[in-house]
């Protein structure tokens, strides 16, 4: 950087050091943070090595508060279930790279995803509830076994759910009408 975008001097000066981040009463510092100081309107403006660096980092502090299992706890529960990524990703949803990327940072995991992770740590049973299409584990693509349609009641005098017959898409029920 030649120049400060902001009040256009050319005296920049180089500073590395330690910066804290903090969000909502959570923080993380990060190390060797570089940035350019602008001496004449004191702006200054991040090195985006250090912008790339940090990412991930703040992604877990964001993580923690919002109550979502971070990069490292998410990839403990993939590796103690013996699934590649790829694998992971596909039997769950995502696809392929949804779990190398909330692995490595680049994205955060839905709330959804989170609280189905959650469910499949303490109870890894629940898997077999999805069906593989091929036994090529290389080309593994999963689906759900059939949903049932949910009827909620407002009668305080009986259950507030009642489970119907499968659903079906439309392509399922044109193939059943002809």
């Amino acid at each position: 950087m030649k120049n400060c975008p902001v009040c256009g001097s050319d005296h920049l000066v180089e500073v590395v050091r330690p910066e804290e981040f903090q969000y909502q009463g959570h923080s993380a510092t990060i190390e060797d943070y570089r940035s350019f100081e602008c001496q004449n309107c004191g702006e200054a403006f991040p090195d985006q090595e250090s912008v790339d660096r940090s990412e991930p980092i703040l992604r877990d502090l964001h993580r923690q508060a919002e109550r979502l299992l971070t990069s490292v706890e998410i990839r403990a529960i993939r590796l103690s279930l013996g699934f590649s990524q790829d694998d992971f990703g596909l039997l769950l949803g995502g696809g392929k790279k949804a779990f190398a990327r909330y692995e490595n940072g680049k994205v955060t995991q839905a709330r959804s995803m989170d609280n189905l992770l959650r469910a499949v740590k303490f109870r890894p049973d629940i898997l077999s509830v999805f069906e593989s299409e091929t036994s090529d584990r290389a080309s593994n693509i999963c689906r759900f076994v059939v949903p049932t349609q949910i009827t909620i009641s407002t009668s305080p005098t009986s259950s507030p759910f009642k489970l119907g017959a499968p659903v079906m898409n439309s392509d399922e029920q044109r193939s059943d009408a002809a």
